[in-house]
């Protein structure tokens, strides 16, 4: 849609789309970033705003990190949201439309409450006043500009139920007393008092962020109309009206969207949507009107929407996907729709099969496990779910499911890796093999601890090079001569190998010239990068100072990325030492897969694929399949204290994409503690 109507989006004609976390996505925001506060382009009056903004923002803690590193946390922590409703960011009345408490301006009226409130506690309840009458002060001095008075000893905590009318006692070592409407009026007042105060300090706070996040979001918008270089989330929000900040810069980008539906209608009969559940509401948003007008076409016309999906594979939560519009979607065209469960499968084995029946049949739930659930989500899932079975049509094939716990207290890596012996002992040749961890991260502790035991392993996904000293020692280095007054890369290089060479040179902090002796420094090394690029750079003024015969095979790796990256830099002729310090922290790669290594992926980048031998780690203590605890190669346990019979063992992700059927499972003898990765049937589709 975008670039059939480029022109009438305000976007050039060339779109470059990239994934949100992808290293050009990154590298694109960290460029924005770094021209946002770069002094050569941006005005004084421009910096000292966002610096007050930041203040706001951080309750004046802006100072500890720098600007770019405080901007990148909010993006990524605030920016879908901003973007579409920034003008209201900080605004009580929006947020409390029939009224929000008030803070009392006056410090002596709180002072007042405050001597009130002690006179009749002391009354009162004097077994209790003094430990009451800190924390009341507190309440009575907070300010927006003060920290949050802690609640922790169990007498203050109970102050906050005086909140509630119908609370008037306070209990203290099983001893409860009774409060009076004179001593409970100056008290909830005070309360109220602290409530409404951290209400507007969270306020500002909020209002401080959408501040200091406008001028990047005018910044970004500004480059994706210039170059039309965009993540996938850019494209929807542009598509759907949901920037704020770039429809107010095309204020005819709503009757032109109007004129693109009307367009695409004309030359459009027939949608078919794949992997629904993974649909988003505001990508559903873009999508409705088509479909609305497809579903009830004029008599005569022959147009079709078809969407399938399944409903188990929302809990990777992939892009914002929204199951719920499976059934909201077939609510609104009831009439038009035909529903149909494929719940019969062609390509997974038995055992895969019974696994999965046995792992999402509510009957086989215990008492407590109904009891910890949510009603209205096993209702849901009662109406969803249909057990699987076997096309007769499919070859039979022979495969193992099971549940293994490892031993109390023990790496989940070591048991894993006595389940990887058991196979190459015992096993078939040839075993492809893949282990599916939920984030890269736990990917990574994982493969580490199994190439220390002597597998060989291929991590798939994207990583940085940052896991070698190394490239730490080359990114000071690079940083000392593009910034000689950076005292950390310096200190940084005087304690490393290289001190030998240049701290004679460029001199120590306590000598006297150190600076004029780093600048010099500077402008020697600047004149042979312009001249020779950065590769050389590096092979001829670093390498030769740092031992390269001592090297770990990880390290001459790394080495090796780094040049790569150079070298890549060089032929683009950007051999900006600042732009080539972002690529450095951006850059991100990838194992090659060779025949015999045991494959780590992802879950998600699992979809599709096929494997002999699936091994999915799991700790028994994770609160969600998105915060499964500890990497799996940390000693939290993977799995229930007991198996049960038959035991319910993970498969690997059903995907509707694969193309061909994956490997069947061999029998291996003896059978092998492992899981058998066929994919299961979709449930349910429309």
């Amino acid at each position: 849609m975008a670039r059939a109507f480029a022109f009438e989006l305000g976007l050039p004609a060339a779109i470059t789309l990239m994934d949100t976390q992808s290293p050009e996505g990154r590298e694109e925001q960290a460029k924005l970033l770094a021209n946002l506060t770069d002094p050569r382009r941006i005005t004084k009056k421009a910096r000292n705003d966002l610096l007050k903004a930041l203040t706001l923002a951080t309750h004046g803690q802006a100072s500890k990190k720098s600007i770019e590193t405080t901007l990148q946390t909010f993006l990524d922590h605030y920016a879908p949201t901003l973007r579409a409703t920034a003008r209201h960011w900080g605004d009580l009345t929006r947020a409390f439309p029939q009224g929000h408490p008030r803070p009392i301006a006056d410090p002596s009226h709180r002072r007042q409450l405050l001597q009130t409130a002690q006179t009749s506690l002391q009354a009162e309840a004097p077994q209790i006043a003094d430990r009451l009458l800190p924390t009341l002060r507190a309440c009575a001095q907070f300010t927006p500009d003060h920290p949050l008075p802690k609640f922790e000893e169990t007498l203050p905590k109970q102050l906050l139920t005086l909140l509630d009318p119908s609370q008037t006692t306070l209990t203290y070592n099983r001893k409860t007393y009774p409060l009076s409407q004179q001593t409970l009026t100056p008290i909830r007042a005070l309360l109220t008092h602290l409530a409404a105060t951290d209400l507007q300090r969270h306020a500002r706070q909020t209002h401080g962020i959408a501040l200091a996040l406008e001028p990047y979001l005018q910044l970004e918008s500004n480059h994706i109309i210039r170059t039309g270089r965009m993540t996938f989330d850019d494209l929807t929000r542009l598509l759907t009206l949901a920037d704020a900040t770039f429809t107010s810069a095309h204020p005819t980008l709503l009757e032109k969207r109007i004129y693109i539906d009307f367009r695409m209608d004309t030359r459009l009969d027939h949608y078919m949507l794949d992997e629904f559940q993974d649909t988003s509401d505001r990508q559903w948003q873009l999508l409705q009107p088509l479909i609305s007008e497809v579903v009830t076409p004029p008599p005569g016309e022959k147009r079709s929407f078809f969407y399938v999906g399944d409903v188990k594979q929302s809990i990777y939560g992939w892009r914002g996907g929204n199951y719920h519009l499976f059934g909201q979607i077939h609510d609104q065209y009831r009439p038009w729709l035909t529903q149909r469960q494929l719940n019969q499968s062609f390509r997974s084995s038995p055992p895969v099969i019974q696994t999965i029946n046995h792992a999402f049949d509510l009957t086989r739930l215990t008492q407590t496990t109904r009891q910890n659930l949510p009603p209205a989500t096993l209702q849901f899932w009662q109406n969803q779910w249909q057990p699987h079975t076997i096309s007769p049509k499919s070859k039979p094939r022979n495969g193992i499911a099971e549940l293994i716990t490892h031993p109390p207290g023990a790496p989940a890596s070591d048991t894993i890796g006595d389940i990887l012996r058991h196979l190459q002992s015992h096993g078939p040749k040839q075993l492809s093999i893949a282990i599916l961890t939920r984030s890269n991260d736990q990917g990574a502790h994982l493969a580490q601890a199994l190439k220390s035991q002597g597998f060989p392993i291929a991590l798939e996904g994207n990583r940085d090079i940052l896991d070698s000293p190394l490239i730490h020692l080359a990114i000071s280095f690079l940083r000392a001569i593009s910034h000689p007054a950076d005292t950390a890369a310096w200190g940084h290089l005087l304690i490393s190998p290289l001190a030998a060479t240049y701290a004679p040179a460029c001199g120590t902090p306590t000598e006297p010239g150190t600076q004029a002796l780093r600048t010099a420094f500077s402008h020697t090394h600047l004149r042979h990068l312009h001249r020779h690029g950065l590769q050389n750079l590096l092979n001829n003024h670093l390498l030769p100072f740092l031992c390269p015969q001592t090297f770990t095979p990880h390290d001459t790796r790394r080495w090796r990325d780094l040049l790569r990256l150079a070298r890549h830099a060089d032929q683009n002729g950007d051999t900006d030492l600042d732009t080539f310090l972002r690529a450095i922290q951006s850059h991100t790669i990838q194992d090659t897969p060779t025949a015999g290594t045991i494959r780590i992926m992802t879950i998600h980048k699992s979809k599709g694929l096929g494997f002999n031998i699936v091994i999915l780690p799991f700790p028994e203590h994770g609160e969600s399949l998105s915060n499964p605890a500890p990497p799996p190669s940390s000693p939290a346990p993977t799995g229930p204290s007991s198996a049960p019979t038959p035991p319910p063992a993970s498969s690997s992700p059903p995907s509707p994409n694969t193309t061909s059927p994956p490997a069947p499972t061999k029998p291996t003898k003896p059978s092998p503690p492992s899981t058998s990765p066929s994919p299961a049937p979709k449930t349910p589709s429309t």
